[in-house]
């Protein structure tokens, strides 16, 4: 029965691929560790070799229009944070890493704070939990 199990987690994410969900693409950048003038970070990302333009669906957190619950209303501004969770087409473990070094993930070729990433215990797929700050 185990042996069926596997077999079947081994279509999971062909059968995501195949139904066309997968309509974004995801960059995985680092910071370039490059000093401006003064010394201080750049502020410039270089991309990881081998997590560029993976296949990715984006979707929003919440459904719907107007102001999310994650969104909070500051005096001079809507400081809003917009949560995505992201779905990668494969397992990449080697991001958890990457974020812990402060990565940041670009989709579509927005860039998004990466919040957390995470695999499932198959090996089959990789999760991200990324944010933009809009002004």
């Amino acid at each position: 029965m185990n042996q069926s199990l596997g077999l079947m987690l081994d279509q999971v994410m062909p059968m995501v691929r195949a139904t066309g969900l997968l309509v974004s693409l995801c960059t995985i950048q680092v910071p370039s560790g490059a000093d401006d003038a003064i010394g201080a970070p750049s502020g410039t990302y270089a991309d990881v070799a081998g997590l560029i333009n993976i296949p990715c669906t984006a979707p929003p957190e919440g459904i719907g229009t107007g102001i999310s619950a994650a969104e909070m209303k500051e005096l001079q501004y809507d400081s809003g944070i917009v949560p995505l969770h992201v779905l990668l087409d494969d397992w990449y473990p080697q991001i958890r890493d990457l974020w812990l070094a402060g990565a940041r993930a670009v989709i579509d070729g927005t860039p998004f704070d990466l919040m957390g990433a995470e695999s499932d215990s198959q090996m089959k797929m990789t999760r991200l939990k990324l944010r933009i700050l809009r002004p």
